[in-house]
C-alpha cells in the first residue's frame, strides 16, 4: 500500500457534523422487549409436519433481533432509527415477518414505529415521558436447496447446493455449491458473519474452485447501518486465475486467460446528517493487478468519494414475492476520483478512475413507483476514457389493483473503448428472455420489457404461493461500428409461474419458470427457451 494511503485516510475523520436530532422532545425509550416466534403459529389444530419444522428449526436467538435495535434504554425516542431498525431485521434472510410497536408503561398501544416515522408524528406520545419498546419477529426456515435449470443449445446448465443462512440460530451464513454453465464448472464455498465477535463488522469469505481455475475473496466491512452511522469501512483481497469466454450469437468463439489480485481498503466518515439523509465522505486505496489476453493492467489508486443517502421508503408486498419490502424511493447518489501513478504502486504513467452515480424514485400514490437510475465509470488515461461503461434504467412498478402487479422496464447500457475481456451480453440471463445466453453481444444495448403478475394464492398447505405471470421483452446488443437502430430490436413473448417458497429465508424465496417464445427466430436457434431458477429482484 502507497505510504499516501493513512493521510487520506485521515482526512475525513475530523470532517464529522453535528446530526439533526429526529427524537421526540421530552419523550425517552423505557424497556425494550423482544417477542419471537416460530415459523408456523402452534395450537391444538397445528398439524404434525407443522409442529415437526417448528422443532427441527434453530429459533433466531434474542441477542441476534436484539442487536438489531438502534435504541437502548433511556435513550431519546427517535422514531426514524425505530424504522431503519425494522428495516434491518426485514433485510436479514431468516426473518419473515417484524414490526416495532411502542406502548405506554401501562400497556397502552400508542402505534407503530414505522409508520409514525413516515410522518414524524410525536402526538401519541403527548403526556408521556417514557414508552415501551415491543419487537416482534417471526421466523424463516433458514436451510434452502438451491437449484437453476436452463437449457443452451445441447447443453445443459444447472446449479445444485446447500445454503444455511442462520446457522445455530445466530444469523451466520454457510453455503456450498455446484454449479455447470456455459463459462465454466465450480463448486462455491461462501461463509458470512455478519456481526462478526458480537462488533458491527461484518466478514465475508467465498472459494470457488472453477474448471479453468481458482477464485477466493475475502472482506471484513462496517457498513452504515442507518443515517446516524458516524463511520465505516471495506476492506478486502480478491484474487482469480481463469479463462474469459468471448461470445458472438450465443457462442463461444475465443478464451482469454485472465489473471486478477486486488486490495482495498476504503474509510468512509457521515458529515453531515440531515432529518431523512446523510452526506459522507470516503478515502481509500486500491491496488489492482489484471493480466488478460495480450493486455496488463496494473494500478495503486489513492480513492476519495462523497456519497448521500436519503431515506424516503415505501413498503409494498408481492413484489418479489408475498412478503413486505422496503423499497427507497429517496435519493441517492455517490462521485468517485482515484489516481494511480508509479508513486501511487502503479504502472508507469498517471491513470485516473472516475465514476458516478445517481438514483431517486418517484411515487405514484400509496402502491406504485418509478424508480430511476444511471451510473458510469471508466479510467482516463493518456487523455481518452478507457473501458467506460454507462447505463441507465428506469423501472415503472403498479401494485395498485388487488393480488396483481404490472411492471415495465427500460434498460440501456453504452460501452467506451472497452478492455478486451469486457463484452456487453443480452440473452435469457439477463433479460431477453427468448434467447439463448449471451446471443447478442455489443459495445451497446437496449432492454424493453413489459410483465404482468397475478398472485393466486399466498398460503398453499402453509409451504408455497403460487403466482403468475405474461411478459414481452425486446432487446438488442449493438456491435462496435454498428450505429443503433431500433429496427434491430429482437423480440419476445412468454409465461412463467411463480412460486414463492413462503416460509423459506427472503434472499432466494421465489423461483419462476418461464417459457418464453422468440418472434424474431435467431438463426440456427429454436424460438422456444425454458428457464428455472431463482427469481432475480425487480428493484435491482
Amino acid at each position: 500500500m502507497s505510504p499516501l494511503a493513512p493521510l487520506l485516510v485521515a482526512v475525513p475523520l475530523s470532517l464529522a457534523g453535528a446530526p439533526t436530532p429526529a427524537a421526540c422532545p421530552g419523550v425517552r425509550v423505557g424497556e425494550v422487549r423482544v417477542v419471537r416466534s416460530e415459523i408456523f403459529e402452534q395450537d391444538e389444530d397445528t398439524g404434525w409436519a407443522k409442529r415437526a419444522v417448528n422443532a427441527l428449526h434453530v429459533r433466531t436467538r434474542e441477542p441476534v433481533v436484539r442487536r438489531e435495535v438502534l435504541l437502548r434504554p433511556d435513550d431519546p425516542l427517535d422514531l426514524e432509527a425505530l424504522a431503519q431498525s425494522e428495516r434491518n431485521l426485514r433485510a436479514q434472510e431468516f426473518i419473515a415477518e417484524v414490526r416495532i410497536d411502542l406502548f405506554a408503561p401501562d400497556g397502552t398501544f400508542l402505534g407503530n414505529a414505522a409508520k409514525l416515522a413516515e410522518t414524524f408524528d410525536c402526538s401519541p406520545f403527548a403526556g408521556h415521558e417514557v414508552v415501551d419498546v415491543v419487537v416482534t419477529t417471526r421466523d424463516s426456515w433458514s436451510t434452502t436447496v438451491e437449484s437453476t435449470l436452463r437449457k443452451q443449445a445441447s447443453r445443459l446448465i444447472w446449479e445444485l447446493g446447500v445454503r444455511e443462512s442462520n446457522l445455530l440460530g445466530r444469523g451466520k451464513t454457510f453455503e456450498v455449491a455446484h454449479r455447470e454453465d456455459i463459462d465454466r464448472n465450480n463448486n462455491r464455498f461462501v461463509y458470512r458473519d455478519p456481526r462478526l465477535a458480537g462488533s458491527r463488522v461484518i466478514l465475508e469469505t467465498a472459494y470457488e474452485q472453477g474448471s479453468d481455475g481458482p477464485r477466493f475473496a475475502f472482506q471484513l466491512g462496517r457498513p452504515f447501518f442507518s443515517l446516524d452511522t458516524e463511520w465505516a469501512f471495506t476492506a478486502g483481497v480478491e484474487s482469480f486465475d481463469r479463462t474469459q469466454p468471448l461470445y458472438e450469437a450465443g457462442e463461444e468463439v475465443a478464451r482469454l486467460r485472465a489473471l486478477r489480485q486486488q486490495e482495498q481498503l476504503i474509510v468512509s466518515r457521515r458529515i453531515h446528517r440531515g432529518r431523512t439523509s446523510a452526506l459522507r465522505a470516503h478515502v481509500g486505496y486500491r491496488r489492482l493487478f489484471e493480466d488478460v489476453g495480450v493486455q496488463q493492467r496494473d494500478f495503486g489508486f489513492l480513492l476519495v468519494g462523497l456519497s448521500l443517502e436519503q431515506h424516503r421508503f415505501l413498503k409494498l408486498e408481492h413484489l418479489n414475492h408475498e412478503r413486505p419490502e422496503d423499497v427507497n424511493l429517496g435519493q441517492e447518489w455517490s462521485v468517485w476520483f482515484g489516481a494511480s501513478t508509479s508513486a501511487t504502486g502503479g504502472a508507469p504513467g498517471a491513470a485516473y478512475y472516475l465514476a458516478g452515480s445517481y438514483s431517486r424514485g418517484f411515487a405514484l400514490g400509496p402502491a406504485a413507483f418509478l424508480l430511476a437510475r444511471g451510473s458510469w465509470q471508466g479510467r482516463l488515461q493518456q487523455g481518452s476514457v478507457r473501458n467506460g461503461l454507462g447505463e441507465a434504467k428506469v423501472t415503472l412498478v403498479d401494485r395498485r389493483a388487488e393480488r396483481k402487479l404490472n411492471l415495465a422496464t427500460i434498460w440501456y447500457r453504452h460501452g467506451t473503448r472497452l478492455d478486451p475481456d469486457v463484452q456487453i451480453k443480452l440473452g435469457s440471463d439477463n433479460g431477453l428472455r427468448g434467447y439463448v445466453i449471451n446471443q447478442w453481444v455489443g459495445t451497446r444495448s437496449l432492454l424493453l420489457s413489459a410483465e404482468r403478475r397475478w398472485f393466486f394464492d399466498d398460503d398453499v398447505l402453509g409451504l408455497v404461493s403460487l403466482g403468475a405471470a405474461a411478459f414481452v421483452d425486446s432487446g438488442f446488443a449493438w456491435p462496435a461500428g454498428q450505429s443503433i437502430d431500433l429496427g434491430d430490436l429482437k423480440t419476445n413473448v412468454g409465461v412463467g409461474l411463480l412460486i414463492g417458497r413462503k416460509q423459506l429465508s427472503t434472499e432466494r424465496a421465489t423461483v419462476r419458470l418461464d417459457v418464453a417464445y422468440a418472434l424474431d427466430r435467431a438463426s440456427g436457434r429454436s424460438r422456444l427457451v425454458v428457464g428455472f431458477g431463482v427469481a432475480p429482484p425487480i428493484t435491482r
